[in-house]
C-alpha cells in the first residue's frame, strides 16, 4: 500500500481509476451518409480512489477522513500516483465489516 492524504488526513491506497476524454455532439442528417461531430472541449476528469484506514485506532482516522470528505468546496488530494491535486468530492462510499476488523474502506 502507498500513503496518501486528503485535506491533511492520511490514508493508504493501492489503486485508482481516472475517467476523462472529450465532450462530443454528434449530428446525423437525413439523406446524408456522413455525420458531423462537434467537439465541445475536454470532459471534466473524474477520479475514483480506493482508500484504506487501518490499525488499532482506525475509528478515529475513519471519522477524520469522513469529516474531510463531507466538507464543502475543494481540497488537496495528495496521491502517490497522481501527485497533488485540487479536487472536489462528489460522493464517497464507506465500507466496514466484521470480517475485516480494524479496517475501513473508502471509495
Amino acid at each position: 500500500y502507498q500513503q496518501g492524504s486528503f485535506r491533511g488526513v492520511s490514508f493508504k491506497t493501492q489503486r485508482h481509476d481516472k475517467d476523462g476524454g472529450r465532450r462530443l455532439a454528434p449530428f446525423e442528417y437525413p439523406q446524408r451518409d456522413r455525420p458531423y461531430v462537434e467537439d465541445l472541449g475536454r470532459r471534466i476528469e473524474l477520479y475514483r480512489v480506493d482508500c484504506l484506514v487501518i490499525g488499532a485506532d482506525y475509528m478515529e482516522e475513519r471519522d477524520a477522513l469522513e469529516r474531510a470528505l463531507k466538507q464543502a468546496g475543494s481540497g488537496v488530494l495528495v496521491h502517490p500516483y497522481l501527485g497533488q491535486l485540487d479536487v472536489s468530492v462528489d460522493r464517497y462510499t464507506l465500507t466496514e465489516s466484521t470480517e475485516e476488523g480494524g479496517l475501513a474502506r473508502f471509495t
